[in-house]
């Protein structure tokens, strides 16, 4: 008898670490199922939506080429009074054909945007900064 009571007080902590270890399964299936929307949560939760005031100037970073487009129609708008570009190396195949790219590109789009020479400058912060979607 007394094996019969020691073998039943020894299932008892199995089964609730059994039960654990599921339960544990079951939660993190559900937050990975969840996933997008607990991170689209999380975002709302952390975006600032303040609206545009004015200001001296925009700098535009190397990427998207909407950038530009952004800073040209907030000059345009008169949000701004300057439009800042980082200087940006041309990528190897610009440089190869010898096409407009980095910073000449951005100045030409620019200047076709509606934006002067006269408020345009380039940036030395980022001198010769490369664009990250480059590197993909």
């Amino acid at each position: 008898m007394a094996n019969i009571s020691t073998s039943a007080s020894m299932s008892f902590p199995w089964r609730r670490l059994v039960a654990g270890i599921l339960l544990l399964i079951v939660l993190v299936a559900a937050v990975w199922h969840g996933r997008a929307a607990l991170l689209q949560g999380a975002a709302d939760l952390w975006t600032v939506s303040n609206p545009v005031t004015t200001s001296d100037v925009v700098v535009v970073l190397p990427g998207d080429d909407a950038r530009l487009v952004v800073a040209a129609e907030l000059y345009k708008k008169g949000l701004v009074t300057k439009v800042l570009v980082s200087q940006v190396r041309a990528k190897s195949h610009e440089r190869l054909l010898a096409i407009p790219g980095g910073s000449q590109f951005d100045r030409v789009m620019l200047q076709k945007l509606g934006v002067p020479d006269a408020y345009r400058q380039r940036s030395t912060l980022a001198k010769d900064a490369i664009d990250t979607g480059e590197m993909k």
